[in-house]
């Protein structure tokens, strides 16, 4: 076995076990303490949030990261507590929050004789795609795991399990199907085996 091969190997064997710990963590979550889910999922949000508007700001789309956690946090709370209406005006909310952020932001620093109108509703939008895009479509779980079920087909907590375990299953078998058969690497830094094929 080469030195490349044990590392391949000792990585992979980290991650089945990190998966597992976290899978176990996600349907103890899930099925007996859902306050412990929304706060994980928030908590997914706040960072995913935070490196997408990294990642913006590294292609000049100005959105302020600290607001934009902060308030990605907070949209799943809100689901869960108020459902849809708190959902709605929470997002409503934070967009208009970052919007004046960045505005005052704008105007303090006097950037916004640098930057064009187009430039500035540009960061307007990324701020507001941010907080759609993450947080809004991941409090729907919220909402789904809110309900008390009255019939076990419609329980909102096996909805959640089972497109986890479907993204689960598709992943694995992509990467267990592209290493094996695969000759064209979709992503080869990031993940070097996962192939088209196997896509």
């Amino acid at each position: 076995m080469t030195t490349a091969e044990t590392k391949t190997s000792r990585s992979l064997s980290q991650s089945v076990i990190f998966g597992l710990i976290l899978g176990f963590t996600f349907l103890g979550s899930v099925l007996f303490i859902k306050e412990l889910f929304v706060a994980l999922i928030a908590l997914a949000c706040a960072a995913g949030a935070w490196e997408l508007s990294t990642a913006l700001r590294q292609k000049n789309w100005y959105v302020p990261r600290i607001p934009v956690t902060v308030g990605s946090a907070l949209v799943m709370p809100l689901a869960y507590i108020g459902g849809e209406r708190w959902q709605w005006l929470g997002v409503l909310a934070i967009v208009a929050a970052l919007m004046l952020w960045r505005g005052v932001q704008l105007v303090l620093s006097h950037a916004s004789f640098k930057r064009s109108f187009s430039e500035i509703i540009r960061d307007f939008s990324a701020a507001a795609f941010v907080v759609i895009y993450l947080p809004l479509t991941m409090s729907f779980a919220a909402l789904l795991i809110r309900e008390p079920a009255h019939d076990e087909v419609v329980d909102g907590k096996f909805w959640i399990i089972t497109v986890v375990v479907s993204v689960i299953l598709i992943d694995s078998s992509a990467y267990l199907f592209g290493r094996k058969l695969g000759k064209h690497p979709m992503l080869p830094k990031v993940s070097p085996k996962k192939s088209w094929e196997g896509f």
